[in-house]
């Protein structure tokens, strides 16, 4: 990912000439146009007005080869995007495009984005009513957790919805139901349930999310209207809800609705145009969606397979055949060609558009769930830490070549389903295990993980992805989720090194909150630093000062959460250190430096409102550096 290469150890040299888009506005959308290094790039900002809240917006870019040419397709499909407050217009005219976009892809400190659009994060669900976002681009088995969150409750079922960068987690003791927003990383919403509910699914067209119910009940809620309840609850016997996953620019090819299924043998699509319904001779267990075939798959337990076209006009079934074992989960692949299905110690692929069963192959008894990545399919053992492989290629083929991979340690009552996400860009898994606290990062190819990030010995329910990055969703066509909390002038910054190019625009968003009241910071200052009184001369005491705000002339009451960050900028290590206070409004910290050199310096502290940006002490020569 550009926005951290320095983590990754790459050198990003974006050095063309500075572009001038031009921009337009047409109907509450902003687009713009430029030319650099032989790239034509055209963007659109579209905000999303009818999701019913302002600073909601896509960013669409596409590339060609020049203007009028052929759909550009970038290495690892995606661009580079950065959206910067505007300071001032003299200060923002003084600094070119090909500036900005080397602070920005740089190692240092000293530009960030208001809203990154490049890094995905890890989200994590866990069993001590938090909700946890971790950044995993500081280094395998050192992860940085950028926050964490405490539930109002007992966490049962969470959905997340990427187009409007939101967690929705449904709660229990009490039973609640909450709205995460994953930009401003906190709770948004919260709505009171009438019971536990036992899953969620969401359906884009309407945005209406449903909840199935642990008594059978089931409702739905225009997540667009805040102002709206909760529908009235139906004991229809719910037993299940399937929603398909979607990316940004799929719309076409997802289904249309979310499908409940029910312990009568009911199979209902909840569409935004109305109801579907099918009644099927035996209680269903899973679902799939067939985009190609527009056709949703049910199974049951028995290993009945059954077809529900949606081009039909009646209820009927249009097609089924008999499996010949259990059927626990169900994954459609080859973009709808085909579908496996599992369950018992056995597994079957099915060609969708014949109704045969081309293949039966052994399964691991133990695994719960399918994962379905650009060339394997994941059958997830969670209770034992381990999934198989099969290779897509072989299973068209009808050949079987299974690869084991240990994930961790057993994880006795865990959920695959829940626990595993493919990972992004589509060449592995992400497995957390509950039982080492842990998110394991699986790269296919590999015999065992390629390292782990830590959860901070939590254990978690479940694990999801929040990626607004700007991704490939057609040839030369990109497409990423703005959520802007505070409006106003930014900066738009796009780029990308391979084929280099890179644009800078002037764009106003609309914030979702108003302007924040500033609130009075206190001033840190460097003192001095000395030699720690330790036989290694690397250690070293940075003493610093606590200042009041140049509003008051108040001492500063003693801060406890004050840290101190010791950076280097040439290599990227970085280390985070507790200040304690000594006397008045001195404060000091011990750290071990790997080097002597120059070191950038900064303090920050939540209680007293004050980030690593106002808290910049300086580039200070540490641990018997020259100055």
């Amino acid at each position: 990912m550009l926005a951290h290469a320095a983590g990754f150890g790459l050198i990003v040299l974006l050095t063309a000439l500075t572009t001038h888009p031009s921009a337009a506005r047409a109907e509450g959308a902003q687009s713009g146009e430029a030319d650099d290094g032989g790239v034509h790039v055209a963007w659109t900002i579209r905000p999303l007005a009818e999701a019913g809240e302002p600073g909601l917006a896509t960013l669409e870019v596409r590339l060609s080869e020049g203007l009028g040419g052929a759909p550009l397709r970038l290495d690892g499909g995606q661009v580079a995007a950065w959206l910067q407050r505007r300071r001032s217009s003299v200060l923002d005219a003084e600094e070119n495009c090909a500036d900005r976009v080397k602070a920005l892809t740089g190692p240092g400190l000293g530009a960030r984005a208001s809203l990154d659009l490049n890094d995905y994060r890890l989200v994590t669900l866990n069993t001590d009513r938090t909700l946890a976002i971790i950044n995993p681009f500081v280094g395998l088995s050192g992860s940085k957790l950028e926050s964490i969150t405490e539930l109002p409750g007992t966490p049962r079922a969470w959905l997340t919805i990427p187009e409007r960068a939101e967690a929705w987690v449904a709660l229990d003791e009490p039973a609640r139901l909450l709205a995460f927003d994953l930009q401003a990383r906190r709770i948004a919403r919260t709505l009171d349930l009438p019971g536990p509910a036992r899953t969620l699914g969401y359906d884009p067209a309407s945005r209406r999310l449903w909840l199935a119910f642990v008594d059978g009940g089931l409702a739905s809620l225009d997540i667009a209207r805040p102002d709206t309840a909760l529908s009235s609850g139906q004991d229809l016997g719910t037993i299940a809800l399937f929603s398909q996953p979607q990316r940004l620019g799929e719309d076409a090819l997802s289904l249309p609705g979310v499908v409940s299924l029910h312990r009568d043998g009911t199979v209902i699509l909840h569409g935004n145009d109305g109801e579907r319904r099918w009644i099927l001779p035996e209680p269903p267990a899973v679902a799939g969606y067939s985009p190609l075939a527009r056709t949703v798959l049910v199974a049951a337990r028995n290993g009945t397979l059954f077809w529900l076209d949606l081009a039909r006009g009646d209820s009927a079934v249009e097609r089924k055949i008999s499996i010949y074992h259990d059927v626990s989960a169900m994954s459609v692949f080859d973009g709808g060609r085909r579908a496996l299905l599992m369950g018992a110690g056995r597994a079957s692929v099915v060609d969708l558009a014949q109704g045969t069963v081309t293949m039966t192959l052994d399964a691991p008894a133990a695994a719960d769930a399918l994962l379905v990545s650009e060339r394997f399919i994941y059958a997830i053992g969670a209770s034992e830490g381990r999934a198989t492989l099969w290779s897509i290629a072989d299973l068209r083929a009808g050949k079987l070549a299974p690869v084991s991979v240990q994930l961790g340690r057993a994880a006795p009552g865990g959920s695959g389903a829940a626990l595993t996400v493919a990972a992004p860009g589509g060449d592995g898994l992400l497995f957390a295990n509950p039982t080492d606290g842990a998110v394991y990062r699986y790269n296919e190819g590999m015999m065992a993980p390629s390292g782990n990030f830590s959860n901070y010995r939590r254990a978690a329910i479940a694990l999801d992805i929040f990626d607004p990055s700007v991704r490939e969703v057609a040839p030369g066509f990109y497409r990423g989720v703005i959520r802007a909390q505070d409006g106003g002038a930014y900066t738009l910054v796009l780029a990308a090194p391979r084929p280099r190019f890179q644009a800078c625009a002037s764009v106003e968003l609309e914030g979702g909150r108003p302007p924040p009241t500033e609130v009075p910071k206190p001033r840190p200052a460097f003192v001095g630093a000395r030699p720690a009184d330790r036989a290694d001369p690397l250690y070293t005491t940075i003493e610093v000062r606590l200042d009041p705000p140049k509003e008051s002339a108040q001492p500063v009451d003693s801060v406890s959460d004050l840290t101190l960050l010791v950076f280097d900028r040439h290599s990227g290590w970085q280390e985070r250190v507790k200040l304690r206070r000594t006397d008045g409004a001195l404060y000091e910290a011990e750290v071990r430096l790997p080097r002597p050199g120059r070191y950038d310096l900064l303090a920050s502290s939540i209680s007293a409102n004050l980030g690593y940006t106002d808290g910049f002490l300086g580039a200070l020569p540490l641990g018997g550096a020259r100055p």
